[in-house]
Parts: C-alpha cells; structure tokens; sequence
C-alpha cells in the first residue's frame, strides 16, 4: 500500500469517526430537549389550572365585593383577597408568556436562563405567598362565612379574638422574613434543602434544568474529546 492511499485511509476513517461522534451529539440533544418539552408541557397545564382557579377566585371575591362594597367592614377584608387573587392571574399569565417564548432551537445556555427566570418567579411568588397567608387568615374567615353561611364575623366572635388573629398575623411576617436570612447558607448542600427548593421552585422546571445540565456537560465532554 502506497503512502498516500494510507493517508487517504486515515483521513476517511477521521471523518467517519467525526460524523459518528456529530450524531451521537445530536441524538443526546434531540433527547434532551424533547424531555425538556415534555416537562414544560406539564407545567403549562397545571399553570393553566392555576390560572383559571384564580381567574374564578377573582370573579368570586369581586362578586362578593360588589354586594358588600357600601359597608366598610366587610369592604375591607375583601380588597387584600382581591389583589392577591389578581396577582396570582398576572403572575401566571406572565409564567405562560415565559414558557410559549422558549427557544428550544437556541443554545442550551438561552433556555436555561429563562427556565431559570420561571423558577426564580415561582419560588419567590410562592414565598410571597406563604408570608401574607397569616394575613389573609382573617379576611378569608370573614368573606368566607359570610358569602357561604351569612355570618357575621364581627358579630358572632369575641373581638379580643379578632384583633389578635390579626396582631399575630402581622407579627409573623418580619419574624419569618428575619428567620430565614439568619438561615440563609447554613444549610447548603443539605438534600432535604435542596428538594425542598425543588419543590418550590417546581418539579417540572427542575428537572428541566437538570436534562439541560446533563446536555451542558455532554457537549463539553464531546467538544474535549
């Protein structure tokens, strides 16, 4: 065998081996993103469920404000459950906008930054949550009884009672808020942490970012082979 048919050999054999490794490349992409997809399609439902819940709730509270907007007492407890019920419907129109703008034909980097916007709006929306909930305990104990049984809350409870419901549940906001800054990197690298920011951040998302990792170091592990 001559020099050059040996040299035109290797360099056949180095464009199979480049063309194969290309396609496994792609495969392991192809894969990736169409388990990505499948994730934020589940996401889109539930935040299409979570959509239309509050968009009831919305009807629901207003309906109750529009009868009830001449006495004040009832007036009042109805507009914090109105906002927040308003932006629960924002936030998730706002979570879809997100998720129909994802670029699955773009670098892996693009999609995981807005996946990463999703998650941080989650997480910080449901912590928001979770913090005017001792708030809104007492608003929703009196719209509630009174649109389901015709109660009246100022009437029928102690009063004493009543305002401290209310003293305790503006109490625990900045306690809670100073809690978890004084926890804040005490626990990192803790598995029950971590789920528990899964949790909230949402599952479908973390385990979106988690194929796009998977794909991150693929295509760094083929670009440095």
């Amino acid at each position: 065998m001559k020099l050059d048919d040996l040299r035109d050999e290797l360099r056949a054999c180095e464009a199979m081996a480049e063309a194969k490794v290309s396609i496994d490349v792609t495969k392991v992409r192809e894969k990736g993103l169409r388990a990505t997809r499948s994730a934020m399609r589940r996401l889109a439902v539930w935040l299409w469920l979570e959509l239309a819940t509050n968009a009831v709730g919305v009807l629901l509270v207003g309906a109750f404000l529009g009868d009830h907007w001449r006495e004040p007492r009832f007036a009042l407890a109805t507009l914090p459950l109105h906002v927040m019920a308003v932006g629960h419907v924002v936030f998730g129109a706002v979570q879809l906008t997100g998720l129909r703008r994802l670029d699955y034909g773009g670098p892996i980097v693009s999609i995981q930054r807005r996946l990463e916007r999703l998650r941080l709006g989650r997480a910080r929306m449901t912590a928001f949550s979770l913090l005017a909930s001792p708030l809104l305990w007492m608003p929703l104990l009196v719209v509630s009884l009174k649109g389901l049984f015709d109660v009246d809350v100022y009437a029928t409870f102690d009063h004493a009672w009543l305002v401290a419901n209310v003293v305790v549940g503006a109490l625990f906001v900045p306690v809670a808020v100073w809690g978890a800054r004084r926890l804040v990197g005490r626990f990192d690298g803790s598995p029950v942490l971590e789920r528990l920011r899964r949790e909230i951040g949402g599952r479908n998302i973390a385990a979106s970012q988690a194929f796009l990792a998977e794909l991150t170091r693929f295509d760094g592990s083929a670009e440095a082979g």
